[in-house]
């Protein structure tokens, strides 16, 4: 007996990941397809799953060519579990996810299967907020709403876009979905983006469905994992909250997955391989998806239209289609201050006459006030004033970040830090400026305007965020701030510092993330009562910034989606990024021509570039980038692309 296994190890490209393997005699009886097995591979015992398994055809005689053959393979050393441990939608969805995405399959497993550990079926704590539960309320003249939202997801025959705006209510139709999931004798599986987000989710669904809920994400012991993981399969688990790699959690009675806040960048692996979107690999479980978000990616809310072959477009637009289900709250009320009349001030702040004059009323009625800045540091860079001499990483070729409380800069990319210059390398001069705005410039602001008050600064480099957050006045964060406090008691006010940040990145969603970002801070002030939000910014005419402030997602989307159908990004075309890293910057660059021109000669297909990305530059190695857009079902003919390229199928961004 002959059985198909691939190795759960890292392999390059182009090599082969499924291997023939000799089943021992003793082992016939037991070996089943999806069970993870050790196997001799290249002198080391390796853990690796069978996904086909091929019973030896008798022979009348021993010295047989086949028998020959089978005898030269290497055995199977020991079963590691009984039981499969994925199930064929699972191993199939492992085969998509390779073919897709141009990753070796033997990396696909070792990506999503879990670690079998040496001693199994050991009782661990699914987590530190397993005896912890919030409670929830939502309005009795909304219960209609919620209900009718509920019913339309449950009875819908596609896969459904639900589009929210008020947590509570978020929350709500969660549970009531998994009510009727474990009705249904069901399981139920909730992708969210990071960790924080899952433990949040579950002190919520803890108190009414505790040991039916399991967890799996990256910071849970093997041991943990890996029971988490059996129970689903034994389908003891009836809800998994997770991360993006719980994708393939073996469930054994599917009914729904939930891609929570999908809009989020987290659901693409951007940073390693397989550089899989878990929103893509949702769609071919055989399973009813839904995508929930308070403003969905333009990709996801066009599939809800009627789509067909536009005129005067060379590509083909996908059919496939949503059911929309919304379930909108009354809108936050927000307030938005032009911040070009600042500029005339004798004295220029970040913090508007506005904003200062709001802050203090709101502190004065004893409430805290909330600022929310999209950037660390005191400031986006250091140049000399006399030639113009930029500070950038010598790592990563970026601008340095100035930070006043260390006096340093800092490297926002690898960490890299230097103190801060004294004279001009370049002309010599003693000019040096910090111009632009951080957390910590933010910070110096508001203590010279309320000198009295408690405040604190919540970033990646304020390592003080654990303390008592309800005994300050004003606090001031990044994104990082809403994820550690989703819940704070007190709020008066929330104040956008620049609402126009994201918008001069060099990318095709910009405008996409900036009506996010704002859709973002609303829906927290609402969950946390705020009574006010003050938004600023630089260019308040932009469409992205009208839109997000009035919360009309609709208007939004149809101006956006006109811009890509003019530009030519997607929804209506398929990117694919190709990287290649070389500590050699002119060799880097002459691969990269290479490729480009070889890539040239296939008419299906545009190329851009080669070109280096806007971080040109990471741990010592520079990067050169290669565009294609093509067409939805375009394949790449995986031939030409050395095994030393990097491929980023659909990547969230392209420089």
């Amino acid at each position: 007996m002959i059985a198909k296994i691939i190795p759960k190890i890292k392999l390059p490209r182009s090599a082969n990941s499924i291997f023939d393997y000799q089943v021992p005699r003793e082992m016939e009886l037991d070996i089943k397809i999806g069970q993870m097995v050790e196997v001799p591979f290249r002198n080391k015992k390796v853990e690796g799953i069978i996904i086909e398994i091929k019973k030896q055809r008798p022979s009348t005689s021993s010295d047989s060519n086949e028998n020959k053959e089978i005898r030269r393979l290497k055995p199977i050393i020991k079963i590691l579990d009984e039981k499969p441990i994925l199930y064929p939608r699972q191993i199939e969805a492992l085969n998509w996810i390779a073919e897709y995405y141009y990753a070796p399959l033997a990396l696909v497993l070792k990506t999503f299967a879990p670690d079998v550990p040496k001693t199994k079926n050991q009782d661990i704590k699914i987590s530190r907020y397993q005896d912890i539960g919030f409670k929830l309320t939502v309005l009795k003249s909304r219960l209609p709403e919620i209900k009718k939202a509920i019913d339309e997801i449950i009875n819908s025959q596609k896969n459904v876009l639900f589009q929210w705006n008020d947590l509570r209510e978020k929350i709500t139709v969660y549970i009531k979905l998994a009510e009727h999931c474990i009705r249904e004798k069901k399981q139920i599986l909730i992708i969210l983006p990071q960790i924080t987000d899952v433990e949040f989710l579950h002190n919520y669904l803890y108190p009414q469905f505790r040991s039916k809920i399991v967890l799996l994400h990256a910071q849970l012991a093997k041991t943990a994992c890996y029971n988490n993981w059996t129970k689903i399969r034994g389908n003891k688990a009836k809800i998994i909250l997770g991360t993006r790699s719980a994708i393939l959690a073996p469930m054994k009675n599917p009914e729904l997955i939930i891609i929570d806040d999908e809009e989020a960048s987290d659901h693409k692996q951007s940073d390693m391989n397989p550089r899989y979107d878990v929103r893509k690999i949702a769609e071919k479980l055989g399973v009813k998806v839904m995508f929930a978000s308070k403003a969905p990616r333009i990709d996801t809310r066009y599939q809800i239209q009627d789509t067909r072959i536009q005129k005067n477009f060379k590509f083909q637009i996908s059919n496939f289609k949503l059911e929309f289900v919304k379930l909108i709250n009354q809108k936050t009320a927000v307030e938005l201050i032009d911040m070009v009349n600042e500029l005339s001030r004798d004295e220029y702040s970040p913090i508007s006459l506005k904003m200062e004059e709001r802050m203090k009323e709101t502190l004065e009625q004893g409430e805290k006030v909330v600022l929310f800045l999209n950037r660390k540091g005191t400031a986006t860079m250091a140049v000399c004033k006399d030639c113009n001499y930029l500070y950038k990483c010598p790592h990563c070729n970026l601008p340095f970040a100035y930070h006043e409380t260390e006096k340093q800069l800092i490297c926002h990319h690898c960490g890299f830090k230097t103190d801060a210059p004294l004279t001009c390398p370049a002309c010599k001069g003693h000019n040096i400026k910090f111009p632009g705005t951080g957390t910590q410039k933010i910070e110096q602001e508001a203590r010279k305007l309320f000198p009295d008050k408690k405040i604190i600064r919540i970033d990646k480099d304020a390592s003080y965020y654990r303390l008592d957050i309800a005994k300050y006045d004003i606090i001031i964060g990044t994104q990082l701030f809403f994820k550690l406090f989703p819940n704070l008691e007190n709020v008066g006010l929330v104040g956008i510092v620049s609402s126009d940040a994201l918008l001069h990145r060099p990318s095709f969603r910009s405008c996409e993330k900036t009506f996010q970002m704002i859709s973002k801070i609303l829906v927290w002030a609402g969950f946390n009562k705020a009574k006010q939000v003050l938004i600023q910014s630089y260019t308040p005419e932009h469409y992205s910034i009208r839109y997000a402030v009035a919360q009309n997602y609709d208007q939004f989307f149809e101006q956006e989606i006109e811009s890509r159908r003019q530009l030519g990004y997607p929804p209506f075309i398929k990117l694919i990024k190709l990287i290649y890293k070389n500590e050699n910057q002119n060799q880097g660059v002459s691969e990269a021509e290479r490729l480009a021109n070889q890539l040239q000669k296939i008419k299906s297909i545009q190329v851009i570039g080669p070109a280096s990305p806007y971080v040109s530059k990471i741990r010592g190695r520079f990067h050169q980038e290669i565009i294609l857009k093509t067409s939805l079902d375009f394949k790449l003919p995986i031939a030409v692309i050395p095994n030393n390229w990097l491929i980023d199928v659909e990547p969230e961004e392209i420089l």
